[in-house]
């Protein structure tokens, strides 16, 4: 199935950073498997892929 569809990352949040902790286990409370994947950080506006 995973050849055949996109099976993506599924739902993304953005967060207050002294949120996360507690959103995380609320998320693993109803039996979901959230993964931290990146953060928000302010720049140049440049976007940089890395």
């Amino acid at each position: 199935m995973h050849e055949v569809f996109n099976m993506g990352i599924g739902l993304i949040m953005a967060v207050c950073p002294h949120s996360v902790d507690a959103i995380m286990d609320l998320a693993r409370h109803h039996k979901h498997k959230p993964f931290r994947i990146g953060e928000v950080q302010s720049g140049s506006g440049k976007v940089v892929l890395s």
